[in-house]
C-alpha cells in the first residue's frame, strides 16, 4: 500500500484510480538495483496531494509508464521509465521480472497490446465462424493481453485456447491492427490473425465469456458488435477467398 503524506489514494486500484497516476512525473529514490532496474520509492503530485509509492525504476527513468497492482487489488507498485519510452504490459513484466519472478497480478500501462484470430472451421457452405460473447455484453473476436516472452502469434493461440478451449492453426499471411483508447490514458493496439480449428471441443472460460457461436458468414457479421472488429472480420473473409482458401 502507498505510504500518504497528504489527501487519500483509493485503496482499490481499479483502471480509472489508475488512470490519474499514468503519465506523471516523480522524484525517485533507488533503496536497491540490478542493472538498469532498480527498486525504490517514488513521490508523485496529484490533485489530491503528495504521495510515496513503491516503484520500480528501469533506467533512472521519472515517468509512469505503469502500474503494478496485486491480485487483490489492494497494491500498487510504480513502473517508471524514461517519457521516450513505450512499452507494452509484457514489455514491462519483462524488466521487471527479476523482482517480481513467481508473482501475479496485473499491470495497467500507456500502451496495451492484445492478440487474438477471426477463427472458423469447415469449408464451403458448412464453414463456420467463431464468436463470443463476453460477461460485459459484446460479442466479438477471441482475444486477449500478450504476456512477457510471447509472440503475437503465439499469444494468439494461448488466448484463444484459453477462452474457448479449442486448439488452431494460424494460416500465414493475414495480420490486421486496430488502435484505439480503452481510457482516458490508454492506448491499445488489439491484433488479428487468422486461425481454424485444429484440435478441442468449444469449452468457454466462464469467468470472462457468457457463450459463444459459430455461425455462417452473413450471420457471424451481423451479430459482432463492434464496428472495428465487424471491419477485421470481413477483411479476413475477403483474404481467404482471394486465397482460394
Amino acid at each position: 500500500m502507498s505510504d500518504r503524506i497528504n489527501g487519500s489514494l483509493p485503496t482499490i486500484y481499479s483502471r480509472t484510480s489508475v488512470d490519474t497516476l499514468l503519465g506523471l512525473e516523480c522524484k525517485t529514490r533507488v533503496y536497491t538495483s540490478r542493472g538498469d532496474a532498480a527498486r525504490g520509492v517514488a513521490t508523485i503530485m496529484s490533485d489530491n496531494g503528495e504521495y510515496v509509492m513503491p516503484a520500480y525504476i528501469l533506467d533512472e527513468g521519472n515517468f509512469v509508464q505503469g502500474v503494478a497492482v496485486s491480485d487483490d487489488d489492494a497494491e500498487a507498485t510504480l513502473i517508471l521509465t524514461r517519457r521516450c519510452e513505450h512499452l507494452i504490459q509484457s514489455q514491462l513484466a519483462e524488466r521487471i521480472d527479476y523482482w517480481e519472478r513467481g508473482r501475479s497480478g496485473h499491470i495497467y500501462c500507456l500502451y496495451e497490446k492484445s492478440c487474438g484470430a477471426v477463427v472458423f472451421c469447415g469449408d464451403g457452405d458448412a464453414r463456420r465462424y467463431l464468436l463470443i460473447r463476453m460477461n460485459a455484453g459484446h460479442c466479438g473476436l477471441p482475444k486477449g493481453h500478450i504476456e512477457k516472452f510471447e509472440t503475437e502469434q503465439d499469444a494468439a493461440i494461448r488466448e484463444i485456447r484459453e477462452e474457448t478451449g479449442v486448439a488452431v492453426r494460424l494460416i500465414d499471411g493475414f495480420r490486421e491492427v486496430v488502435s484505439y483508447q480503452v481510457s482516458a490514458k490508454t492506448h491499445k493496439e488489439s491484433v488479428y490473425f487468422i486461425g481454424c480449428f485444429e484440435g478441442g471441443g468449444v469449452v468457454i472460460q466462464e469467468s470472462e465469456i457468457r457463450s459463444y457461436s459459430l455461425l455462417p458468414c452473413l450471420e457471424a457479421r451481423e451479430v459482432i458488435t463492434h464496428d472495428n472488429d465487424r471491419a477485421v472480420f470481413d477483411n479476413a473473409v475477403k483474404w481467404l477467398a482471394e486465397h482460394g482458401i
